[in-house]
């Protein structure tokens, strides 16, 4: 089994006045799945990435898990056990997740957690948020992420936009503690991926949207509001997964399983 890699982060003047000592490699990953069914075309010179997010890799990972299951894996679970199981074992085959994050530090997510995040989406998680063993500066900060995702209202380029000024005020923010840290930014990395994983896929079916046009909670498009939806539970699921499930492996694993069980529920969407 390979262990989890670890060196000295010098990626953020941020990351390193909290005293963080240790973090991933992430030199080299690509997508290991040789024929992806899903192709990400993105307009001329755009990008979801950030490499200034030092947890880049949690959502790259988060979308080649989306991909294998949903074009890959013939017959589907629909109990909250069958996807979760499915997500794990397409983690640990994963070469990314296991060249990144090994296959020793996984631990299993009680499956009450997911069932909470599921009955409190329409208050955009905020009582799950509250019962989460972290400070209080992390919350407030996972809330205002949640209450972005959850209401957006703009277009493909807009959503990024704040995203990407979201993570630049996190790096920044003396106020959170690595912990902290980690699991926002892990969060965010999901954030950017998953809507962009989702918001491809409506597009095969001809029942997208196109790049410049609004996408808001109210949307009369049932599909743009399950974006919405799908994203929020993995941005919870990826910051839960993080402090529940064995730290940054169950941040990738939860949040995958999060926009499985979000995408069979919201609307459809696969």
């Amino acid at each position: 089994m390979k262990k989890m890699k670890t060196f000295i982060l010098l990626l953020s003047i941020a990351l390193i006045a909290c005293e963080s000592d240790s973090s991933y490699s992430l030199n080299g990953i690509e997508n290991s799945t040789d024929d992806s069914n899903l192709a990400l075309k993105h307009p001329t010179g755009f990008s979801v990435e950030n490499p200034s997010n030092p947890y880049d890799f949690v959502g790259q990972i988060h979308n080649e898990i989306l991909n294998e299951y949903i074009f890959n894996v013939e017959i589907k679970d629909t109990t909250i056990v069958g996807i979760k199981n499915s997500a794990k074992e397409i983690a640990l085959n994963n070469e990314n997740f296991l060249e990144i994050l090994g296959d020793d530090d996984f631990v299993d997510m009680d499956d009450n957690f997911i069932s909470a995040g599921i009955a409190d989406y329409q208050n955009n998680f905020s009582n799950v948020i509250d019962s989460l063993s972290t400070g209080e500066s992390g919350k407030t900060r996972l809330r205002e992420l949640l209450n972005y995702v959850m209401n957006f209202e703009g277009t493909y380029y807009e959503y990024y936009d704040g995203l990407f000024y979201f993570e630049d005020e996190i790096l920044a923010d003396n106020k959170l503690n690595v912990e902290e840290k980690e699991m926002i930014l892990a969060a965010t990395s999901t954030a950017r991926y998953s809507f962009d994983f989702w918001f491809e896929f409506i597009k095969l079916d001809a029942g997208g949207f196109d790049y410049d046009e609004v996408i808001n909670p109210t949307s009369k498009n049932s599909k743009g509001i399950g974006i919405l939806i799908i994203v929020g539970c993995d941005v919870l699921g990826a910051a839960g997964g993080l402090i529940f499930g064995g730290g940054v492996p169950g941040a990738v694993a939860i949040g995958s399983t999060a926009s499985l069980i979000g995408g069979s529920i919201a609307g459809g969407i696969y």
